[in-house]
Formats: C-alpha cells, structure tokens, sequence
C-alpha cells in the first residue's frame, strides 16, 4: 500500500494562495464561498478513505468551512465551484475510487496520484460526467484491469497519465509500492489503444508506462500520427509496443519527450526523428532496434537526453562533440557504437549521466580527459575487463569525486573487484549485477558511508559478508541476491547497525548459521526477504513492523 509522502506541486500552492486572497473582502466584494453540493462530495469522498491505513487524514477537510481553502482544493474564484482536486502523495487507502468524485462536474484537474486504491478498476461509468476535464492523472495509484472507455471521451484533455509501472533507482523506498518494479497492472483490450485516444485530438501529454497495450500491435504508431498530431510529451514505457516505428509517427512536429523504453520495438531507428527541432528526451532503451543511428540526431540543439541501451543490434559512431550541446545524458551501453573516445565527452559541460559499453571504449591516457569529467555524478559501464594491466586504464574511475550513482554491469576480472571504489565516497547509490569478480565484496565498500543505496545480484562473489557493510549506517536499501559462487558464513550481526534500512534483501546466496538478533534493531525495516540461504532461528523480539518478510524460518 501506498504510504509515500511526496511535496505539492507548484500550482498546488499557488491555488491555495490564490484562494486565501479571494477570500479578503476588498469594499462590497467577497468571493463566493465553497459550493455547498461539492463540499457535500469532497467529504464523501473523505469518508471513503480508510484512515488506518493512511498517511494523512486531510485534517483540513471538516463540515462548515470553507472547502476551497482545504488542502488539495481550488475553486472557480466567481463561482466557487470545485475546478481542481489534488491529493497526489498523501498516502491515501480506499478500496475503490468513490463515485461521489463525479458530482464535481466542474473539475477542470484531477489527480489522485500515487495514492492506493486496493487493486480496484477505474470505474467503467461517472469520468463522461467531468466534461471540462483536461488534465486527469491516475498515476501509480493501484488501479488494475481495463482502462475504461469513458476516459476515451474526455475530449478536453490535454494531459493524460494512468502509468502503472515504478522504478527503484535509488530514491525513496518509504512502501511496498515502491519496493518492485510495478508489473502491468492496468491493460488496453477493448477498448483499444486506438479508441482511447481517437477523441483526445487535443491532447499534448500522455503518460501509459506500464499498461499493456499488446492488443494494439504493430498500429500505435501510426495511432498517434492520425489521432493526436499535437502530442509534446509521449511516454509509453514497458507496454509491449512491437513492430517498426511507422513513418506516420513523423506528424508530431511539436514533439518534446519520446520515451518508448523497456518495449519490443523493432527495424531501425527513423531518420524523421532529427527533424523533431523540439525534442528534448529520446529513450528508446531495452528494445530490438537494430541497423546504423542516425548521426543528425546528435546534433538537435535542444537534446538533453539520449538513452538507446540494450540495443545489441544498434551501431553508429560518437561525434566528437562542440561546445553548446545541451546533452546532460548519453546512455549508449550494450550497443555496437565503435570509436566512443573519451575525451570527445569533454566538451558536453553539461552532461551528468554517462553510459558506456567497454567493447566500444578507446583508451587514452587519462590525463588527456580526468580533470574534466568532474561534472558527471551518474556513471554507467557495462562489458568492461578489470584485469590487471587492462583494469589500471580504468582506475581513474575512482578520482571521480562528483560521481553520486555508480552501475556495473556484465563486467569482471581475474581478480576481486577493483578497490578504487572505496574511494568514491559521495556515491549515494552502487549497483552491481551480472559481473564476474573473483574473491570476496572489498573492505573497501565501508568506505562508502554517504550510500543510500547498494544492489549486488547475479555475480560471483565469494568469502563471507564483511562487517565494514555495518559502517554504511545511511543504507535505505540492501540487495544481494543470486550469487552463484557463493558469500559463505553467517550474516554479520554488523548489519544490525543499518537502522535506516527500509529493504533488506539478501536471497539465494549461500549463507548459513542463526540469523542475527541484531536485525530486530531495523525499526524501519518494511521488506525482508532471507530466503533460499541455509540460515536456521527466526527474528526474536522483533520491533520492527514489517509489511511483508519472505524466509523460510524468521517468523516473527
């Protein structure tokens, strides 16, 4: 359940101030008070809210006052009807949405995002009745089954969002909800992709990470070309979108933000795309694109991300950048780019996230290039060899003090992983998957006492878990998980001392012995999963309040 508590957006505050003002009486005029029918509905629907379950209690929400100055409300400032309804990130629980919603036919904004509505439907009826509707964000809310074809008719709206799909990446991790990746939750069958969005000609955002519109086919494409020729903001991640990316798709002229990433898209990546003069996002990440990128669309002035990943049949060539490129992130790993040569990054002075694949590096001298790389915080490096005279032309990694986000993947070494990451001490997030070091996790990690956030699965670490992991008492979440050599011994009773902890997973590795007392001292602790080791004993005079624990034997 959704428990996060996250701030107001800005036109939030901006409504309540403008209600405070108008209700100052200036001579004769006083601005209307609240209409009494919606407060009627605004308290229905508080009603409908399980306050032992949530987070806030919308205290402010009470019979007899004024409803367009409760928190989340504004008002027309003539009629004083309801126009917005905001309650994004109040943690709030109900097991569905209620219909007393629909009785605020005025509603020009709604969102009820990241809230938690017990896995129910959107309702299939009511939505037809906000026909001055035009933005509507359903986001991350808990919402299952088939978006319903009322939506479809909202012809006003110019924002969109019902995602259904959330990323850990090292940020808050205060709930369950924010433990996994979201699996698809809310699907488009019938109605189609197509009839959702072949009435919102006005549209210019839309937002559908996460629902499966696998119904749709090889047809989305051309679907937004025909349908919504206005669209500025399309993200469309992990929908099982596959086929080309149809030439139609070349109507959005006013296009901003491409995200299609984490899809089956397949054929090559269109040349249409540099024309897009406005384009400020392209992310077209873990699909099946494939053939040569085309090297105009580096050159698009207004650029600051660019992320084709874990395209493995993707090639092309990095330009040696100018100075006034407005990149901030490149992401080129596991791809057949060729010639990346670092000191070509030197002149993007705005780029703070790079990924690279180490098949595709040129090595230099690090002089020629280190001084002037301070400005990445986010490095991401893949098929890299750490091994003796080879791994010494990458020990410059570990001067790069402004790194805050550092991810290795399908790396490894004849040897233990490198040390020079003990000296990255401003990382607040390390993940390491998919790579083959031998021996055991570094004292050095102790060193990292800033980390919030450190994943390990998949890789070969051996030896036992060392105690200098007790000395990153600023840890929020711990993997590690699937190490196919095997982290032999006990766990140390040293990770008793991370008592900022909200996730703990360390599953199917091979440690063995009690499982420590010590863990009972993690009063922040929601997930814990010790599973597939060979520990005995269970979590004695827990304190914690755990959400879910997934372990054979530690049964509070």
């Amino acid at each position: 359940m959704a428990r996060a508590t996250y701030l107001l957006p800005l036109f939030v505050v901006l409504i309540h101030l403008r209600s405070l003002a108008s209700s100052t009486s200036y001579g004769n005029l006083t601005a209307p008070s609240c209409h009494p029918d919606h407060a009627a509905a605004l308290l229905q629907l508080k009603q409908s809210f399980l306050f032992d379950y949530s987070t806030n209690t919308l205290p402010s929400w009470e019979a007899a006052t004024d409803c367009c100055l409760w928190e989340g409300v504004g008002c027309d400032s003539v009629s004083g009807q309801v126009t917005v309804l905001d309650l994004s990130g109040r943690g709030l629980y109900s097991y569905s949405l209620d219909r007393a919603l629909f009785n605020l036919t005025s509603l020009q904004r709604l969102d009820l995002s990241k809230n938690d509505f017990g896995g129910s439907c959107i309702p299939a009826a009511g939505f037809e009745r906000l026909s001055v509707l035009t933005h509507l964000n359903l986001s991350y809310s808990g919402f299952y089954g088939q978006i319903p074809i009322v939506i479809g008719k909202l012809s006003s709206l110019i924002s969109l969002d019902i995602s259904s799909i959330h990323y850990i990446d090292g940020g808050e991790i205060d709930t369950l909800y924010n433990v996994f990746d979201s699996y698809s939750l809310l699907v488009l069958q019938e109605p189609s992709f197509e009839t959702l969005v072949s009435n919102l000609t006005n549209l210019r955002e839309l937002y559908l990470d996460g629902v499966d519109i696998a119904s749709g086919g090889e047809d989305w494409a051309r679907t937004l070309g025909k349908y919504v020729p206005h669209l500025q903001v399309l993200s469309m991640a992990y929908c099982r979108l596959v086929g080309p990316i149809h030439y139609s798709m070349s109507l959005l002229r006013s296009i901003e933000v491409i995200n299609l990433k984490l899809n089956g898209i397949s054929g090559v990546v269109p040349e249409f795309f540099a024309d897009f003069l406005n384009l400020r996002v392209l992310q077209l990440s873990f699909n099946n694109l494939r053939g040569s990128f085309p090297p105009k669309i580096f050159q698009l002035k207004n650029l600051g991300v660019l992320d084709v990943s874990n395209n493995e049949q993707l090639s092309g060539n990095v330009p040696k950048f100018l100075y006034g490129s407005s990149l901030e992130t490149l992401n080129l790993q596991d791809t057949l780019f060729s010639g990346v040569t670092l000191s070509y990054f030197v002149n993007l002075t705005s780029l703070t996230d790079l990924g690279i694949d180490g098949r595709s590096i040129f090595t230099e001298p690090p002089y020629f290039f280190i001084n002037k790389l301070n400005h990445i915080s986010t490095l991401r490096l893949s098929s890299i060899n750490f091994s003796w005279e080879v791994g010494s032309k990458f020990s410059w990694i570990g001067d790069l003090q402004s790194l805050t986000t550092l991810k290795l993947s399908d790396c490894y070494s004849t040897k233990t992983m490198p040390s020079w990451i003990g000296n990255l001490t401003n990382l607040r997030s390390l993940d390491i998957r998919y790579c083959d070091f031998i021996g055991p996790i570094p004292h050095s990690i102790g060193n990292l006492t800033t980390l919030e956030y450190l994943a390990i699965s998949d890789c070969a670490f051996s030896v036992q878990l060392l105690s200098s992991v007790g000395n990153l008492r600023n840890l929020r979440f711990l993997q590690i998980s699937y190490d196919y050599h095997g982290l032999s011994g006990p766990i140390t009773p040293a990770i008793g001392h991370l008592n900022k902890l909200a996730v703990l997973i360390l599953r199917d590795c091979s440690f063995s012995g009690r499982i420590p007392n010590t863990i009972a001292n993690m009063t922040k602790l929601i997930f814990l999963d010790l599973s597939q080791n060979d520990l005995v004993g269970k979590i004695q005079n827990p304190t914690i309040t755990l959400y879910l624990i997934i372990c054979e034997l530690c049964i509070k």
